[in-house]
């Protein structure tokens, strides 16, 4: 068999069709997430970058949610959006009493917190190592940000 045989050949790619990986898709996994919760009003989101921390996520996307039913709808927002870029989550935990939702995406572990449950746990402080992702989401609203409760 001749070592450059046509028959064999792969046709050449036309110009600019060179199919796009992400650097980082865990990180573009986790931008995604925050866009779902940002579109439900989800705010105080931010991304941390935990993959030198620990071995079972790359990132944790945390969310301040004003109402058990805000929660709900953070989640199931971000579960459409996961399910169509065709992600499912390998496990989900608290969307029972929606007050604390935990999603699991494998590189990305997804927090869903009513705000007074945030400011309890303070997951920020706990993972302070952890540099945070840019996550570019569009100007915020300030709803629920200075509400006390």
């Amino acid at each position: 068999m001749k070592k450059n045989d046509p028959a064999k050949a792969k046709a050449p790619r036309a110009k600019g069709t060179r199919k796009k990986v992400p650097a980082d898709p865990a990180a573009e996994k986790a931008r995604k997430i925050a866009l779902a919760a940002f579109d439900k009003k989800g705010y105080g989101i931010v991304a941390l970058d935990v993959k030198n921390l620990v071995d079972y996520a790359d990132y944790f996307v945390i969310v301040s949610a004003n109402t058990e039913q805000q929660v709900k709808a953070i989640w199931s927002n971000v579960e459409h959006e996961m399910k169509t870029a065709g992600f499912e989550p390998l496990n989900l935990e608290g969307h029972d009493h929606n007050r604390w939702v935990l999603v699991d995406y494998r590189d990305v572990m997804v927090h869903i917190l009513l705000r007074p449950l945030r400011d309890l746990y303070d997951l920020e402080r706990l993972w302070g190592d952890a540099p945070p992702l840019a996550l570019d989401l569009p100007e915020a609203d300030p709803i629920g940000e200075d509400l006390d409760f």
